[in-house]
């Protein structure tokens, strides 16, 4: 295994040497010696060094915090800070920086090693973390569905492209902003607010399933139908840290049920186009019969009989019409409640048994048969219905009988 190389920047010279023969003798590698912020930035940039000893105090137009500051952000290499003395606002500057480490001058070689071994060690740990963090980002940039990640207070703190073209909102936009603001939804059909659907993650630490018939209202005021999922995000420790937010477009979901729909009724369409002839036959039955009658005993009836056969060909006539307005209806997407009104059953059942007389009585008269119907019927509270298919079953029964 290779030593560590660690750079040092150190503008007093002696100092620079001591602390160059301490390291080689506890085994490091002295990748480079600077003794300005320049020069160090320089060696940092040829040699590659695992770790820099940067003297808090420099002279020249780069000290020691910038020095540091510039390597830490550009090439991402841990800074041990060496330091006399230093008044408290170059230590607040120099805290800044986030170094990895402070070495009080002066000092002996097992505290020089101790300090370095730890900033080497979180160094390693910190870049693992890193990596992980970047390859986590990556896969959530690039699957499909749209992920939003939220800190405690449930402001937002990632994005990935999914998201930012369902909700409209750029991540650099939306960062720091309430989780409500980007992710708008409400219910499809009562077009209320739903709460916020990581409120409940945050507070109880659980998993929120979705809720259905959801829209997202995008930031142009778009609406897509959606699912979602929430959940919260733990440390090592169990605390919840934030939570994440998972959701997709169901708009061709939503369309493909909407043509399953539409093929199923289609389908049942057909089964009912093979009945509608047996119906009409029924009623046209009923209106030749009456027809027939008036014909032929017209001369005896009296004129409250005509008008009663005269009404009851009317009704059928209705009664057809009223099959075509169903078999219209049912081709269409919805059904509304409004075609159901309160009805009687026993008005029903005694207009269904008119009707159809010619077919159950005067046809049996004719043939010297006489039928009379006792009513037995009872007191029944208004009912909920569409008057013309209870009166098309009670027909049906009449006319199979």
């Amino acid at each position: 295994m290779e030593p560590a190389k660690i750079l040092v920047v150190e503008d007093e010279n002696i100092v620079a040497k001591d602390i160059e023969t301490s390291l080689k003798r506890l085994g490091y590698a002295v990748s480079a010696v600077a003794s300005s912020g320049e020069e160090a930035v320089e060696r940092a940039v040829d040699t590659h060094p695992d770790l820099v000893l940067m003297d808090i105090v420099l002279r020249g137009k780069m000290d020691g915090v910038q020095t540091a500051q510039h390597i830490r952000d550009h090439f991402n290499i841990p800074v041990v800070y060496l330091t006399a003395y230093a008044d408290e606002k170059t230590l607040e500057r120099a805290k800044m920086t986030e170094p990895f480490g402070y070495i009080l001058k002066p000092f002996e070689e097992r505290e020089l090693r101790s300090s370095i071994e730890v900033a080497l060690c979180k160094n390693k740990t910190e870049s693992k973390l890193r990596k992980s963090e970047e390859s986590l980002i990556t896969t959530l940039k690039s699957i499909g569905d749209a992920v939003i990640t939220t800190d405690v207070q449930g402001w937002v703190t990632f994005m990935n492209p999914v998201a930012e073209t369902l909700t409209g909102w750029k991540q650099e936009d939306a960062l720091g902003k309430d989780l409500t603001e980007v992710f708008h939804i409400i219910n499809e059909k009562t077009r209320t607010p739903i709460e916020k659907p990581t409120a409940k993650v945050l507070q109880e630490s659980v998993v929120v399933d979705l809720e259905n018939d959801t829209l997202l209202i995008a930031k142009d005021k778009t609406e897509t139908p959606i699912f979602y999922g929430a959940a919260p995000i733990k440390d090592e420790k169990g605390n919840v840290t934030g939570s994440v937010l998972v959701f997709r477009d169901m708009t061709q979901l939503k369309e493909a049920e909407e043509n399953l729909l539409q093929s199923e009724k289609l389908r049942a369409l057909g089964e009912m186009v093979a009945e509608v002839g047996h119906h009409f036959n029924n009623f046209l039955a009923i209106i030749l019969l009456n027809a027939e009658l008036l014909e032929k005993k017209l001369k005896r009836y009296r004129a409250e009989g005509i008008k009663e056969r005269l009404r009851i060909i009317v009704w059928t006539a209705y009664e057809g019409a009223e099959i075509v307005r169903r078999l219209q209806h049912f081709t269409q997407r919805q059904v509304s409640i409004q075609d159901l009104t309160r009805i009687d059953l026993n008005e029903i059942v005694r207009s269904a048994m008119a009707s159809t007389s010619p077919h159950w009585k005067d046809e049996a008269e004719a043939r010297g048969t006489t039928i009379k119907i006792k009513e037995k019927l009872g007191k029944l509270p208004l009912l909920l219905g569409s008057r013309s298919e209870l009166m098309e079953v009670l027909t049906n029964l009449i006319f199979n009988a």
